[in-house]
């Protein structure tokens, strides 16, 4: 009886996708800049008449942005990033935040400023959706009647130097003033959470043609009342641009058995190579997946006697 065999063709390959992210959560001005009459000595404000007491509000504070791969944060070339900048009155505030300013510094030579829009801001339990496309918004929130007081919100980006700048301000609702009640405003002290909480978030797309290794980073500062502003931690994440290669391992023009192993190898330069998928078609047939997502680099194929088959392999990396 003559022997059948199994006919085996290989196409090699180099394919990969690139996925991005998008994303889903003071006191009155008395001078022009703000700044009350007298500046505040260490441990009290004088106006020109008397020494008053100087009650603080301190802002524990933080920004987080896309987690990416690893340690160095890997992202995508040209991946959206969230980003979400936290304040907070701590428990141990002497008063509540009348105004909270957030500032943050896009670099244009690393963000394409023309994508940025607000997602959202929120203090307390009150949490707003900004409309897709906001690079500056302008609203005005009435906690009446649980509370005789307007919050406004103004936030924009400066389109050419990536300046961004929100600001939380409470408002005198019978005189559309800022508030001149130093014992009230918006953020009390955080002692009922999250009553002393407040956010505001956007999203911005890197540049797409950053090279692989490019650090994108960058800090945000919180300035409540007439407090020095403090910086959040730091946020960064590093581009990988480069694209994974993979390919099937050379096979023999003929298998002497009906099950033979396969197998592929690639590789990836930045976040490092995170799966494979394996493509088969049998006897000409549309190329279907064998095996999907798999970190393993062989495996047995099932064979039929007198069939051709033919493989690809389609590889990610960690980076998406």
């Amino acid at each position: 009886m003559r022997d059948r065999v199994v006919r085996l063709a290989l196409l090699g390959c180099i394919a990969s996708g690139i996925a991005t992210f998008a994303p889903p959560p003071a006191r009155a001005q008395c001078g022009p800049d703000g700044a009350p009459p007298c500046m505040p000595p260490e441990f009290g404000l004088t106006d020109c008449c008397r020494e008053i007491e100087y009650v603080n509000s301190y802002d524990p504070n933080d920004k987080v942005g896309l987690p990416g791969y690893g340690a160095q944060r890997s992202i995508a070339a040209g991946a959206f990033l969230p980003y979400v900048i936290y304040f907070e009155n701590l428990p141990a505030a002497t008063a509540p935040a009348q105004e909270v300013r957030v500032t943050d510094n896009l670099d244009p030579a690393r963000f394409d400023l023309a994508t940025f829009t607000f997602t959202g801001f929120g203090f307390g339990d009150t949490s707003l959706v900004v409309p897709p496309g906001s690079s500056s918004h302008v609203v005005n929130v009435d906690l009446r009647p649980g509370q005789n007081l307007i919050v406004r919100f103004e936030g924009a980006l400066d389109p050419q130097t990536g300046g961004l700048t929100c600001r939380f301000r409470s408002i005198d609702p019978a005189t559309g003033d800022p508030l001149d009640d130093p014992d009230g405003g918006f953020l009390p002290p955080n002692q009922n959470p999250p009553a002393g909480e407040g956010h505001v978030s956007f999203v911005v797309r890197a540049k797409p043609a950053l090279p692989t290794g490019t650090r994108i980073a960058n800090t945000a500062h919180i300035v409540f009342d007439v407090n020095p502003p403090i910086d959040t931690p730091e946020w960064f994440n590093t581009v990988d641009a480069d694209l994974p290669v993979s390919e099937v391992d050379a096979l023999p023009p003929i298998a002497p058995r009906r099950d033979f192993g396969v197998s592929w190898s690639g590789g990836d330069v930045g976040s490092g190579l995170r799966d494979y998928t394996v493509f088969v078609s049998d006897d000409g047939a549309p190329y279907a997946p064998w095996r999907v997502a798999t970190t393993a680099q062989t495996d047995t194929f099932p064979g039929e006697h007198g069939h051709t088959y033919r493989f690809y392999t389609v590889c990610r990396d960690s980076a998406g």
